[in-house]
């Protein structure tokens, strides 16, 4: 959801946004043997600037501004034949990118966008299923992230 306002062949926006997702990650743990790292993205979310140039109906533009993530890590140890997880999440970053939208309509238009979105690096600290501390463990976490889709416009 956002909303756009053009000078001249300027334009100026403001944008939120909110995806869900199922992104899924996994390796083989390189200091315990027998362990998996695994990660799951379930949501990310954004407020972002943009600054675009109008070239009759194709706009390109850049953008910046906050991310917000759900994701959960968990180190997966095989015990017995019984799999323990240790879990822990993290949220917050930037992100900067670039675009372009073409009007196919004064109502419709569709874009193709290009994001890199920083999450940094966190401490979290796993514990076991009974509370008990196992390790605190640093976690960098970047993603890119290409998007296409349509825009309906409300108003003239």
């Amino acid at each position: 959801m956002g909303c756009s306002y053009q000078v001249a062949n300027w334009v100026f926006g403001a944008q939120g946004g909110f995806d869900w997702a199922n992104a899924k990650a996994s390796h083989a743990d390189p200091f315990f043997s027998g362990t998996t790292d695994t990660s799951r993205t379930w949501q990310l979310m954004e407020m972002t600037w943009r600054v675009g140039y109008a070239f009759d109906r194709f706009l390109a533009y850049v953008k910046a501004g906050g991310a917000w993530e759900r994701i959960d890590y968990a180190m997966l140890t095989a015990a017995g034949g019984e799999t323990n997880a240790f879990s822990a999440r993290e949220t917050g970053g930037w992100t900067v990118g670039i675009g372009g939208e073409y009007a196919f309509t004064n109502w419709l238009s569709g874009f193709l966008e290009y994001r890199y979105l920083d999450f940094g690096t966190c401490t979290n600290s796993f514990v076991d299923g009974t509370g008990h501390f196992i390790a605190n463990v640093n976690t960098r976490d970047t993603k890119h992230l290409v998007k296409a889709g349509f825009n309906f416009r409300l108003g003239g």
